[in-house]
């Protein structure tokens, strides 16, 4: 029931693989992120936003195990990944149909690599036999399979999934938001 509390006026990285049961952000320093990833890390409870800060996971994964939820993220307070293809990014363990919101942005090349809040939604209208994990990766730049350049969205998200089994046709609900301003063409 307790939690680690990065409460701190100076930046700080959390390293070593960790799981954490909860861990509350509450840096006050006045890094736009002042609290990063070193390593990949696990929350199997609640992840706390107190501050409106982003919590920087670079190329890192942050796996949020299936009893984990995101308390008070948002515009001003999300997870910030490099906006690398390549990147770890957040996977969300299920183990129910309801829909996670990933509080999730990247740096964007448009403009000039600006950190964009990028949430996405994804849930179930029906229950797979086996339940999994997603990942989703935010990604700063226009997607490479676009046949015309400078015509698109210069941000798109990798999602992809393991584990899951059973999952009939149109049984997944999602939803991804951009920034208006990534928009090209």
């Amino acid at each position: 029931s307790g939690a680690i509390i990065l409460n701190g006026t100076v930046t700080q990285a959390i390293d070593g693989n960790g799981v954490f049961q909860n861990l509350t952000l509450n840096n006050t320093n006045a890094a736009s992120a002042p609290v990063s990833l070193s390593a990949n890390t696990t929350i199997n409870g609640n992840l706390t936003f107190s501050q409106a800060k982003l919590f920087n996971i670079g190329t890192y994964n942050l796996t949020l195990n299936s009893s984990a939820a995101i308390v008070n993220g948002g515009s001003a307070r999300y997870i910030q990944t490099a906006g690398n293809a390549g990147d770890g990014g957040v996977t969300k363990v299920y183990a129910t149909t309801a829909s996670f919101v990933f509080q999730i942005g990247a740096p964007t090349i448009n403009p000039s690599r600006a950190v964009k809040y990028t949430p996405a939604s994804i849930g179930f209208n029906t229950a797979p036999a086996v339940y999994g994990s997603i990942t989703v990766v935010p990604v700063g730049y226009e997607h490479p399979s676009t046949t015309v350049k400078g015509q698109s969205l210069t941000f798109f998200w990798r999602v992809k999934s393991s584990g899951f089994s059973g999952i009939g046709a149109n049984s997944v609900i999602h939803s991804f938001t951009y920034d208006q301003s990534d928009v090209v063409g």
